[in-house]
């Protein structure tokens, strides 16, 4: 509903508009005008009462405006969380027509949205400085001390500072939406000083299930895959469930397993006469082919007897319409929080990658695999095995290994068919 003028008086041959608006008591002078090249009017309040005083000040509005727009200023301010809104709007458009993944747009709101939270109403021209100090320790403290803290539900219990991995999306969001602010412009390129995060270096303890915390999850899920009274969710639980036992016994990426299909194994028997499949991903760079632990196979003759899609041409796990499953990180984070099982005993919190490292952790604690074979079968690096995975060293398990020195396959075959 528009809003009554009377009073009206026109300045500068009608450019500036003065009035007071119908719906005061006690009306101030309002002015109103539009400057050449944008698209929308300037409303102000001059909060004055004096017509005099009130011209003059909208007069200096006018100049003022005039003055930006001759110089490349942004005409209008924008705030943070008023540009982030405006970029993932226009992220929205490109996803639809093809030029942006969904998974990035993903990765954009997620990041922006704590940006905007930390700097609501600050002007986009005057951002703080480019180290990041005040963002970073803001975020870092976001769920402990900070506005998270209180939060519940799938949230609660975050703890620490966000993976390093999280903390170069969130800046390279932010960057993105500053390149965009400068496109627009909304933000003077003078004050577009792209943010730099610089990650130590050093070794990232990943956190992995122990052996009980495995057995315990294997075993909640067995009643839990199938209590419920909707078809839907039973299917979804059953997925999940095999999907879980399956990257855990083969130590596949989320996404080598989501992207995986049937014609990609290959079943055999083995020389020590044990059923066994060999298995081709596509990785990080490129295709591999590994041999996983013997329950893969039991997990994977389950799941195809339980699969409406088996064709060699289908997903191995794929939704109700054959289509490659949709990210089960919040179903697994679900599942973990039913199960009680959230975080290490550092307080790390388990994710969908944790059965990776679980997998690898156990070919080195149980197995005590060769590091550069373990990096082959894994697709990735010597280094990174030894970088990541240095601290599941020998003498942290004297006992089990004093007194079983080399596990023979049937031991080892035992102990990882405890849920598979």
């Amino acid at each position: 509903m528009g809003v009554f003028k009377h009073d009206m008086v026109l300045l500068r041959g009608g450019d500036v508009r003065l009035y007071k608006r119908d719906d005061h008591e006690d009306p101030k002078w309002q002015v109103q005008f539009r400057v050449d090249g944008e698209e929308r009017t300037v409303r102000r309040t001059t909060g004055l009462y004096d017509l005099d005083e009130a011209k003059r000040k909208a007069l200096d509005m006018y100049d003022e405006f005039k003055f930006r727009k001759k110089y490349d200023i942004p005409v209008f301010e924008k705030t943070v969380a008023g540009v982030a809104k405006e970029f993932l709007k226009e992220q929205q458009k490109l996803v639809k027509i093809g030029q942006l993944t969904n998974s990035m747009y993903r990765i954009y709101k997620k990041s922006l949205r704590y940006w905007s939270e930390m700097l609501p109403s600050q002007n986009i021209n005057k951002l703080p400085g480019t180290d990041l100090i005040q963002y970073l320790e803001w975020r870092t403290n976001y769920y402990v001390t900070g506005p998270g803290k209180d939060l519940k539900g799938n949230r609660a219990g975050v703890k620490g500072k966000p993976a390093d991995g999280t903390l170069q999306h969130e800046v390279m969001s932010i960057n993105k939406m500053i390149e965009w602010a400068v496109r627009k412009g909304y933000l003077q390129p003078k004050n577009a000083n792209p943010y730099k995060l610089k990650i130590k270096k050093g070794a990232n303890v990943r956190p992995a299930f122990t052996l009980d915390q495995y057995v315990d999850l294997g075993t909640f899920m067995v009643p839990w895959r199938t209590d419920y009274n909707n078809s839907f969710t039973i299917r979804r639980r059953k997925l999940l469930q095999n999907l879980v036992q399956f990257m855990f016994n083969t130590g596949v990426r989320p996404p080598e397993a989501r992207t995986l299909k049937w014609m990609d194994l290959e079943f055999f028997v083995d020389d020590a006469g044990e059923d066994s499949v060999r298995i081709t991903v596509r990785g990080k760079d490129k295709r591999r082919t590994f041999i996983p632990f013997y329950p893969a196979v039991n997990v994977l003759r389950r799941h195809k007897k339980e699969a409406a899609y088996t064709e060699n041409s289908d997903y191995v796990f794929c939704n109700d319409k054959g289509e490659r499953m949709d990210n089960p990180t919040q179903q697994f984070a679900n599942l973990l929080e039913r199960a009680g099982i959230t975080h290490d005993s550092e307080g790390r919190k388990f994710t969908l990658y944790s059965l990776r490292h679980t997998h690898i952790t156990f070919r080195i604690k149980y197995q005590k695999m060769d590091s550069l074979l373990i990096a082959k079968n894994a697709g990735t690096s010597v280094d990174k095995i030894e970088k990541h995975y240095g601290h599941v060293v020998p003498a942290e398990f004297a006992v089990e290994l004093a007194s079983a020195e080399a596990l023979d396959a049937q031991m080892i075959r035992k102990l990882f068919k405890v849920v598979g």
